[in-house]
């Protein structure tokens, strides 16, 4: 219709065309208006009367919806060539590694070792990307959802990992399998982080949960190394529980009062 062609020239006249994105925003607005002028509500209208009624309904502010338009285009390009940068890097990092291990292989001849540098390296990148992937959920305070937290997980165990084969394969040191609880207990930590700062629903049932399995496992931790007796410090366990009830307590009366001064506000408003 050629009337809305002219009103969409008219509403974006002036409006600067960057890289072609006003053009492909006037064929999708245009393609938009000729959809809903086809349904039955207008039926038996005019040109002119159609026309009042879709800018009635969502087409009356075309140049600040075309601002928006233009932003969120540019956001998703930022971010595809920000994507490609972080995978060209990604690649270039793994071969500049690969060359180093095998150089420093060939060198010093000790191959039962210097496969830590392969290891410890792709840890290292995997940790980076997991840390580049939480800075944009942050950001979007979303996207931070199961796979997420599943890879920070992964990212955990490999660091514990190679932590482990180094004080056992360089240091033979005893109780290097300690690293491995450690880790877990890092899990839980990160985990109850990033809830917290994404603001995750139902986190308290996490935190009731992992409170008493780290008290547990750093009771295993601190025993094995000597640190704390096995005895009284199976105390912690006790203190763990003691504290899940508590936040158990704190988190029913925030909840109650919320309802409370929702409730009150009802009544206010009435």
């Amino acid at each position: 219709m050629s009337l809305f062609s002219d009103y969409i020239d008219g509403a974006l006249k002036g409006v600067p065309d960057a890289g072609g994105s006003l053009g492909r925003y006037k064929k999708q607005i245009l393609k938009e208006m000729e959809l809903q002028a086809d349904s039955p509500a207008y039926k038996n209208m005019s040109e002119e009367e159609i026309l009042a009624q879709l800018k009635a309904n969502g087409f009356g502010s075309l140049k600040s919806d075309y601002r928006k338009y233009y932003e969120a285009a540019c956001d998703k390009k930022r971010s595809r060539a920000v994507g490609a940068s972080v995978a060209l890097g990604s690649v270039a990092y793994i071969l500049a590694l690969i060359v180093v291990y095998i150089s420093v292989s060939f060198i010093t001849h000790l191959w039962s070792y210097t496969w830590l540098i392969l290891f410890g390296g792709i840890t290292l990148l995997m940790a980076g990307l997991l840390i580049y992937s939480v800075k944009k959920a942050l950001v979007r305070r979303r996207g931070f959802g199961f796979v997420a937290r599943f890879l920070s997980a992964i990212v955990v165990m490999l660091v514990s990992t190679f932590v482990f084969l180094c004080l056992q394969l360089i240091f033979h040191l005893p109780h290097s399998w300690i690293v491995f609880l450690v880790g877990v207990i890092a899990i839980f930590v990160v985990d109850a982080v990033f809830m917290t700062l994404l603001k995750q629903k139902h986190k308290i049932v996490n935190y009731i949960f992992y409170i008493p399995v780290v008290a547990t496992l750093l009771y295993v931790v601190l025993g094995s190394l000597h640190i704390v007796p096995w005895n009284p410090g199976w105390l912690m366990i006790i203190v763990s529980l003691i504290i899940d009830i508590i936040v158990i307590i704190v988190s029913l009366i925030r909840k109650s009062s919320y309802i409370k001064k929702e409730s009150d506000d009802v009544w206010s408003e009435n």
